[in-house]
């Protein structure tokens, strides 16, 4: 496997990694701890994309392999997968991971829109931004 997909591999699932880091604290018996870790959770999932895509676009400037679309699809993948974890963490510590509520879903299902919406959105930018930059190196050569 080339040296920049294992960089991109790690790069995009290092960071779905921090649900699995948050799993302990979920045990902790203080409700109100326990909603405020999920609010945090929460936002992290919909910064995570942001992230990820501003971190891929960092390693495409210098890399001249670059496959946007290979990129496009890691970013998804690792944000589902945060995006399972999220929902496994709170499933786990309530004992409800296979009959969750009405109210959960809807969550989570919005979530996961709201990271594909954000991901697209920022791969866009992220595409023009990598042809301007490129086509500016092109003239000087």
């Amino acid at each position: 496997m080339p040296k920049h997909l294992n960089r991109l591999l790690i790069l995009n699932f290092g960071f779905a990694s921090v649900h699995l880091l948050l799993l302990p604290l979920w045990f902790v018996p203080n409700d109100l701890f326990v909603s405020d870790l999920a609010l945090v959770e929460l936002l992290f999932q919909i910064v995570f994309p942001i992230i990820l895509v501003a971190l891929n676009f960092k390693h495409s400037v210098g890399n001249k392999r670059f496959n946007f679309f290979l990129n496009f699809i890691l970013v998804v993948l690792a944000t589902l997968l945060g995006s399972f974890l999220s929902y496994a963490n709170g499933g786990i510590s309530t004992k409800d991971f296979f009959t969750p509520d009405s109210e959960t879903l809807y969550i989570i299902y919005s979530i996961i829109k709201l990271d594909i919406v954000l991901i697209i959105i920022s791969c866009i930018i992220a595409q023009l931004l990598l042809s301007r930059i490129k086509t500016n190196t092109n003239l000087y050569y």
